[in-house]
C-alpha cells in the first residue's frame, strides 16, 4: 500500500522493481523524452493512441505512475532508456541523412533489454495509457527478468523493429513519428503454445516483441534481433496493413488536420 505524506508529495512504498520500501519516483514506460520532443514540435501534444479508448486522444499526458524506488529509476534511466532513445533517434535522423537502406548497426542484447523494460513497465503501471495492456504474472516475471538479464535476454524473447510508412501518402515521416501507440498486448493462440505478443511505436517504428519468442521460421524475416549480429534488416510497414492502425487512422488523420 502506498503511504502518501500529502497531497502532490510522491509516496512511500515498496518499489516494483526490488521491492525496497522507499519514496517512489514518477515512472514512465514509454521515455519521457519522446514525449517531450513531440511536444516541443507539435505545440504541447501528442497523438497517443491507447487501445480500449473509442478514439484516440491528442494530450499532454505521458502515462506515468509512481513505481521505482530512486536507485532503480535512475539504473533504468541511465542504462537503458537514454541510450534506446538515441537509437531511434540516431536510426531516424540516418534514414533523413541517407535515405532507406534497411540495415543498422544495434546491440541486440541492450535493446531487448530496453524492450523489456518499457513493457514491464506498461505491465505494472496503473497509468490510463496501458489500459489495453493485457498481462499476467508470467509475462511480467518474464518481462523484468529480460529487462535484468545482461547476458541473455533473447533466449526465450523475441523483438522485431520495423519502420512504419503510409502507402497512401497521408502521413508524412514526421506524421508518423507524432503517433504513439501505447504498449498493447494479445494472446496469439495457435499450435501448442500460445504467445504474448506486445506491439508499440517509438519515433516512427513499430515495435513487437513475443514472449515465449516466435518460431525460428519467423525470426528469420525482417526486423528481428539476432543475439549473434551487431545489426538488424528493417523492412518498411504499411501503417494501412498493421493493426490496429487501420481501424484508428480516420480519427487520427481528422486530428492531424485540426
Amino acid at each position: 500500500m502506498k503511504n502518501f505524506q500529502g497531497k502532490g508529495q510522491r509516496p512511500t512504498a515498496p518499489c516494483k522493481r526490488c521491492g525496497a520500501v522507499a519514496l517512489l519516483c514518477r515512472s514512465h514506460a514509454i521515455n519521457d523524452a519522446f514525449f517531450k520532443g513531440i511536444f516541443r514540435e507539435n505545440s504541447g501534444k501528442a497523438h497517443h493512441l491507447a487501445i480500449g479508448a473509442e478514439k484516440p486522444v491528442t494530450t499532454s499526458e505521458s502515462g506515468w505512475d509512481y513505481l521505482l524506488c530512486e536507485a532503480c529509476e535512475a539504473h533504468l534511466n541511465n542504462n537503458l532508456d537514454r541510450w534506446g532513445h538515441r537509437w531511434f533517434k540516431d536510426a531516424q535522423d540516418k534514414i533523413a541523412r541517407d535515405g532507406w537502406r534497411g540495415k543498422f548497426e544495434i546491440d541486440p542484447t541492450r535493446m531487448a533489454r530496453y524492450v523489456a523494460s518499457v513493457m514491464w513497465r506498461a505491465s505494472v503501471s496503473k497509468a490510463g495509457a496501458y489500459e489495453g495492456f493485457i498481462t499476467n504474472p508470467t509475462l511480467r516475471g518474464q518481462l523484468k527478468a529480460v529487462m535484468d538479464d545482461q547476458e541473455s535476454p533473447l533466449e526465450d524473447f523475441s523483438v522485431a523493429i520495423n519502420l512504419l510508412y503510409d502507402s497512401e501518402g497521408q502521413f508524412s515521416a514526421s506524421a508518423l513519428r507524432r503517433i504513439i501507440l501505447s504498449p498493447i498486448s494479445w494472446i496469439k493462440r495457435g499450435g501448442q503454445i500460445d504467445r504474448f505478443v506486445i506491439s508499440m511505436t517509438v519515433e516512427g517504428f513499430l515495435v513487437v516483441a513475443s514472449y515465449p519468442k516466435f518460431p525460428w521460421r519467423n525470426r528469420l524475416s525482417s526486423g528481428f534481433l539476432n543475439a549473434q549480429k551487431s545489426y538488424i534488416f528493417m523492412r518498411p510497414s504499411d501503417i494501412r496493413k498493421t493493426a490496429p492502425f487501420p481501424d484508428l487512422l480516420e480519427d487520427v488523420m481528422r486530428q492531424l488536420a485540426g
